[in-house]
């Protein structure tokens, strides 16, 4: 469970949102500095592999641990095909799921990959992820970083 938890947090450490936060602050230029990144970015089709098989464990916390990494690694275009799954998953834990952290990272999913998710929040969740921002693309991020 602790190896599933720590790939759930680095996958999501290098989704797209986060790479695209960083990119508005470096100029596009975000994953220069990070050949790390990159290379285990190219590894997603691998690694959600290896996390499938926990989407469906007996056990809740596996199983929603498992979805986020899933969520996340899932960006990957080669992955597409799983997203149709992924998002159903994404949506019963929402129903279902009391930890904020997955609530969210369920919710960000779902809105990266254009499914309403109307209805689906409650009181007290944060529907909307650090990364993504409502400003322009243009915006000076010199005094401000997005993160």
């Amino acid at each position: 469970m602790q190896l599933l938890s720590w790939l759930a947090d680095v996958a999501h450490d290098f989704d797209d949102a986060c790479v695209a936060a960083g990119d508005r602050y470096f100029n596009g230029r975000y994953l220069d500095g990070y050949p790390a990144m990159v290379a285990i970015r190219a590894l997603r089709p691998v690694l959600h592999r290896a996390v499938e098989p926990f989407l469906d464990d007996p056990e809740a916390a596996v199983r929603d641990t498992a979805l986020a990494a899933a969520l996340a690694l899932a960006e990957h275009p080669a992955l597409a095909p799983y997203r149709d799954d992924l998002a159903a998953r994404a949506r019963r834990l929402l129903l279902t799921g009391d930890t904020r952290w997955r609530r969210r990272q369920a919710l960000d999913a779902l809105t990266a990959w254009g499914h309403d998710t109307t209805g689906l929040a409650r009181p007290g969740d944060d529907n909307r992820s650090p990364y993504i921002t409502t400003q322009s693309p243009d915006a000076d991020f010199a005094d401000h970083p997005p993160f």
